[in-house]
């Protein structure tokens, strides 16, 4: 509650709210009204949890150093949070910002980028967001909440021909046996088309992870350890690469891979690609069912493998008899 009542030549303008006091003297009587005014709203927002001089921008800096790093995903959120650290949405002062500020960022975000890369975002800024609220303070309530989602993309069914591969391989300056980055993400390439396996995933194999025909993986992208058979063909490439693991991080697979598509004229092709074309090939596997596929993939829910079993009907009546 504020007051202003005169003492003197001067006036005294007392604020209290939520057992907080504020105090000061004034030459006039507006200047004095004005400042508890504004001391009373200061004292309205903090009691309630918020943070009158903190940006969006202060926020993202503050998750990126306490909350990413430890993290699986820690390299993407940090190159995440500094894209959207350039944005005019990190300017807005916490107390300020409104679903409005955030759906006129989806849509700029929209222009140049997927609705699942922007759900994706959104769900980084709600984490911010969320950590603001409950663990710092600075926001009463995460605005995300009340701003429309985009429309998933639809999912990407991308198949790498093995005439693409010979080119990739060519651009990357394979050769068997071959020790330089480009070969050895050619051999990455290889093992990917052979196993599934994400590049993250084929980053972290080393000597004491494959053993016979089986790959172990400590930790997947689902956050659950899995076992992937090696053919005979993976077992060839894992012995090239040596028992000390294909020596490439996942960065340099990314870099290498799109500087080798650009010079072979494959713009259109990603990496990721060649999981959704191992896939495809083990699924037309005698005996393959989407249980065992699951299995080798990783996949959580099977329902997400049955668009890799689209047997043609004519070939299912064949099979009815």
């Amino acid at each position: 509650m504020a007051s202003v009542n005169r003492r003197g030549k001067s006036w005294r303008a007392h604020v209290s709210f939520g057992g907080a006091t504020r105090t000061k003297t004034f030459k006039t009587k507006a200047e004095a009204s004005d400042w508890a005014h504004q001391a009373e709203q200061e004292l309205r927002a903090l009691a309630g949890g918020m943070s009158l001089t903190h940006t969006v921008g202060d926020a993202f800096n503050r998750y990126a150093r306490e909350v990413s790093p430890g993290k699986r995903g820690e390299r993407w959120e940090l190159l995440r949070l500094a894209a959207m650290g350039r944005d005019e949405l990190a300017a807005v002062k916490l107390c300020e910002v409104r679903p409005a500020d955030v759906a006129q960022w989806r849509d700029r975000r929209l222009k140049s980028v997927t609705g699942s890369t922007v759900n994706r975002e959104m769900n980084l800024l709600s984490s911010v967001f969320s950590v603001a609220v409950k663990e710092w303070h600075w926001l009463k309530e995460s605005p995300t909440r009340q701003v429309r989602r985009p429309r998933e993309s639809p999912p990407r069914d991308r198949l790498i021909s093995d005439r693409e591969v010979e080119l990739l391989l060519v651009a990357l300056g394979y050769q068997p046996g071959l020790d330089t980055v480009g070969a050895r993400v050619g051999r990455a390439l290889l093992f990917a088309l052979e196993t599934a396996m994400r590049a993250s995933e084929i980053c972290s194999l080393d000597k004491t992870a494959v053993s016979g025909k089986v790959a172990r993986l400590a930790m997947t992208k689902n956050g659950f350890p899995r076992e992937v058979p090696l053919s005979k063909r993976a077992r060839e490439i894992w012995e090239e690469a040596g028992s000390d693991g294909f020596g490439v991080l996942p960065r340099q697979i990314d870099a290498n891979f799109r500087k080798a598509r650009k010079r072979a004229g494959l713009d259109d092709v990603h990496f990721h690609d060649t999981r959704h074309t191992a896939l495809t090939r083990m699924a037309w596997i005698p005996g393959m069912d989407p249980l065992k596929l699951a299995k080798i993939s990783g996949h959580r829910d099977i329902n997400q493998l049955a668009a890799y079993f689209n047997t043609p009907a004519e070939q299912m009546a064949d099979l009815l008899g």
